[in-house]
């Protein structure tokens, strides 16, 4: 579900309103990749929680500004089935430009 527009604009609204398609249209196996950041939101963490929950697997960017991604949903959330990825280079060493945090379980190029 596409929830930015041509310019890479897109609203926290649009976010939630396609997750919450995905989850209640999808089933157990499905894959919900987030390749997107917006600032800590509640609302957002919650619901990727209750996707994951439902056996969904919700795959989250930990962004590219080499911060702590603590403040960043849904980057934040730690949850089974909630797979939040750092990035690497093609040499398998941690990116400089990869955000970080205890959420993070994985990275990958």
């Amino acid at each position: 579900l596409r929830v930015f527009d041509d310019k890479g604009a897109g609203t926290l609204t649009r976010i939630y309103s396609a997750l919450n398609y995905a989850y209640q249209n999808g089933k157990a196996g499905d894959v919900v990749n987030m390749s997107l950041r917006v600032d800590g939101s509640t609302m957002l963490d919650d619901l990727v929680k209750k996707t994951a929950a439902k056996g969904m697997f919700v795959v989250v960017a930990a962004g590219n500004s080499y911060v702590d991604c603590k403040a960043d949903s849904p980057a934040r959330v730690v949850a089974p089935n909630v797979y939040v990825v750092s990035n690497m280079d093609s040499n398998g060493k941690f990116s400089p430009t990869s955000n970080f945090g205890a959420s993070v379980r994985y990275a990958a190029p």
